[in-house]
């Protein structure tokens, strides 16, 4: 069966309009007002028991893992969706969509490098300082300009094909810069640590790229060939993690016993398997459109968890002593709860980018119906 994605692509092409957009369903609305309160309320909690990330008792690592893992997500959506776009192979129809989860991935990361800071407060001093040196700097001018970028481009590129193409290729600018920002600030925070190798430049382009294609995979499904580009994603994305890890290891040296530390993680290994479940569950004959979102899914979850073992790991092995307390857990159980608080803010955004879609998709295909109701608004 063809699918949403491949059969706006034939409209797009054609000029035929596709079918309206449809809106969020309410319970999309209450479950991020959910998350977004309580994910607040455990924030304020974390501030005023000084037990946020970064605070005495627990290791740094858990938010800003899921921040790459977020950032990275929306980065690599911009550039495989802009690429597709600009090859004809996603319409404008759901180019809208996507740019909308986009959005809603870099305030999710947003969100996170906030919450991280351990006070919002303390993002006004990144501006305020304006080093042009610092990575963290044009971080946090970049990653807003993404935010920016993601709405204009939701609410335009479909004004015809020149525009949807112009937006698509300004998007993979856009996701390459964010990414090598991100690089240059986690390569720049981490010396010689074992997460600037594996989660550097070319492994986060590696991982933004599965990480593209498996929103893709999962807004369509699209057809075998997006499928088959997922399967080689995931694969790849596993393989050079696992390779890396399991060759180096023991070796002698601190990097050694960091890689050795990541290889007894069983995060480390959940995500390995996540990953190769998505290859192994594309590569069926007759895998349906619920397999593909299925193993969609497993790649999508595989990213964070391969983030969050080698931030982990690797602070287990040079703990930080005003970072960790002996015997400290690896994470507070209440950084799950504001995490869950990130998610509900961008369900919010996506919602809200939806539902303006969805209003406008119906205008469009519907324009009589529109001129109708505004001459219905004038009397």
């Amino acid at each position: 069966m063809e699918s949403d994605l491949s059969k706006s692509a034939a409209q797009a092409a054609t000029g035929e309009p596709g079918a309206a957009i449809a809106p969020p369903p309410r319970a999309v609305w209450v479950a991020g007002i959910v998350l977004a309160v309580v994910g607040a309320a455990a924030f304020a909690v974390q501030m005023a028991n000084q037990s946020m990330a970064g605070g005495s008792h627990y290791p740094w690592g858990f938010y800003i893992a899921l921040f790459y893992a977020a950032a990275s997500a929306g980065a690599g959506l911009l550039m495989v969706a802009g690429i597709a776009r600009w090859a004809g192979a996603i319409g404008a129809r759901d180019m809208g969509v996507l740019y909308a989860v986009a959005c809603a991935l870099f305030v999710v990361a947003s969100v996170l490098i906030v919450v991280d800071l351990g006070n919002p407060a303390a993002i006004l001093l990144t501006y305020a300082s304006a080093n042009p040196a610092s990575p963290v700097f044009f971080d946090a001018i970049v990653l807003p300009l993404c935010i920016a970028f993601a709405v204009a481009a939701a609410l335009f590129a479909g004004k015809g094909e020149a525009a949807g193409r112009t937006f698509a290729l300004a998007g993979v600018v856009a996701g390459l810069a964010l990414l090598a920002v991100e690089a240059w600030l986690l390569t720049t925070c981490s010396g010689r640590d074992a997460w600037g190798v594996l989660l550097g430049a070319g492994p986060a382009l590696i991982q933004a790229a599965a990480l593209g294609i498996a929103i893709v995979v999962l807004c369509g499904p699209a057809r075998r060939g997006w499928r088959a580009l997922l399967a080689g994603a995931a694969l790849v994305m596993t393989a050079s993690l696992v390779f890396d890890v399991v060759l180096n290891q023991g070796d002698g040296t601190v990097l050694g016993a960091q890689f050795a530390a990541i290889a007894a993680s069983p995060l480390f290994w959940a995500a390995a398997v996540m990953g190769l479940a998505a290859v192994v569950l594309l590569a069926l004959p007759a895998a349906s459109a619920l397999v593909a979102r299925v193993a969609a899914a497993c790649a999508v979850a595989a990213v964070p968890l391969f983030k969050l073992a080698i931030f982990q790991a690797t602070q287990s092995v040079v703990p930080l002593a005003e970072l960790e307390a002996a015997g400290a857990a690896p994470f507070d159980a209440m950084e799950l709860v504001v995490f869950a608080g990130a998610v509900g803010v961008g369900t919010l955004v996506y919602a809200a980018a939806l539902r303006i879609l969805a209003a406008r998709s119906t205008a469009a295909a519907n324009p009589a119906a529109a001129a109708n109701a505004k001459e219905v608004q004038a009397s």
